[in-house]
């Protein structure tokens, strides 16, 4: 018998001596034992950080939601948590808005651009003129373009009009703040971004000590949790 057979067995039993099953309780124990399960993962002594982020109430509604779809390995970094996040993401929308993986991987690359570049550039963090985001993501009444399908799938939303403009531009933001900073490190290859590769003892002219800037915080620290980044380039 497998595993799940055997679970499912005791289940069976446990809702009680009858030949009729109530499938809706057996469901229901199915759902409390994987929460269960969830909360003797986070329990271990090595998931302390992870316990820290889920504190916020959005990590921890996406990680439920993460782990009641698929029971991964849990996460040892923000930016892992934030890459499962992602992906649970597009498999919530996949029913009423599904997406082929290649465009999935140009929309994630188009955002990453966009979110870099409006913390680098941006007076106003986190809300995104329309006639920015379409330099780098194409109009958002055009079907095929990224800024439509960013749209569609609410990775940007429409938060109001730009107070200062005169054409009442439409103003935009990320699904979440967060987000918008998970997505700039992502964008990010090199930690001379950061701190100049050639900063010996003294500042190094023409170079940018994004390093100490507050705004930088996050995306520094998403940045040093990317799987995909070489440990010594993240101890240089």
């Amino acid at each position: 018998m497998t595993t799940a057979a055997a679970e499912e067995y005791e289940l069976v039993l446990s809702v009680g001596d009858t030949t009729f099953l109530d499938y809706r309780s057996i469901k229901l124990k199915r759902e409390v034992s994987k929460g269960e399960r969830l909360k003797t993962e986070l329990t271990n002594p090595d998931k302390a950080r992870l316990r820290d982020l889920i504190q916020n109430p959005l990590r921890l509604t996406l990680l439920c939601n993460s782990w009641q779809s698929n029971e991964a390995k849990l996460p040892d970094t923000k930016a892992e948590l934030y890459a499962q996040f992602v992906e649970q993401f597009y498999n919530w929308k996949r029913d009423r808005f599904p997406i082929k993986t290649r465009q999935q991987k140009e929309l994630n690359k188009a955002l990453g651009s966009l979110a870099l570049k409006d913390i680098q550039e941006s007076n106003s963090r986190f809300r995104l003129r329309e006639s920015f985001i379409s330099q780098e993501l194409g109009y958002p009444d055009e079907e095929n373009s990224l800024f439509y399908l960013a749209l569609k799938l609410g990775w940007l939303n429409n938060v109001g009009i730009a107070a200062e403009s005169s054409t009442k531009e439409k103003v935009y933001a990320f699904f979440h703040p967060t987000f918008q900073e998970y997505f700039a490190a992502r964008a990010i290859n090199d930690w001379d971004f950061f701190l100049p590769r050639d900063h010996v003892d003294k500042p190094v002219n023409g170079k940018e000590y994004r390093i100490f800037e507050p705004k930088w915080k996050e995306v520094i620290l998403l940045w040093l949790g990317r799987e995909n980044i070489a440990k010594e380039e993240k101890e240089k």
